[in-house]
């Protein structure tokens, strides 16, 4: 971005990242059932079954009604401005905020 690490480094609180996904109508919802190689549904408590998954319904407006967002926050600490500032790779900021974040 051509910023230089130190103004970075001394000056960001966090970053948010934004992810736009399209919501299915609900009345037009249907039951996907998983079967060998397609995937895997996602894991679920111990003791219960696995989620329901969705897909569109045949609508003619293709099944889906407006946006919701996803997003994703990680503050930056001192570690990680230390990184920063020492340039450190990608990789290893990334590494860092995934080992310090819930």
């Amino acid at each position: 971005m051509g910023i230089e690490p130190f103004l970075l480094s001394s000056s960001l609180i966090g970053v948010l990242a934004q992810r736009l996904v399209r919501v299915a109508q609900p009345r037009d919802q249907a039951a996907v059932h998983l079967r060998g190689g397609r995937a895997t549904a996602p894991q679920s408590p111990a003791g219960q079954p696995p989620p329901t998954l969705y897909r569109p319904g045949d609508d003619i407006l293709g099944g889906y009604r407006g946006r919701s967002g996803i997003y994703e926050l990680i503050m930056v600490d001192e570690q990680m401005r230390t990184m920063i500032h020492d340039g450190a790779s990608e990789q290893q900021i990334e590494h860092h905020a995934r080992r310090s974040t819930p």
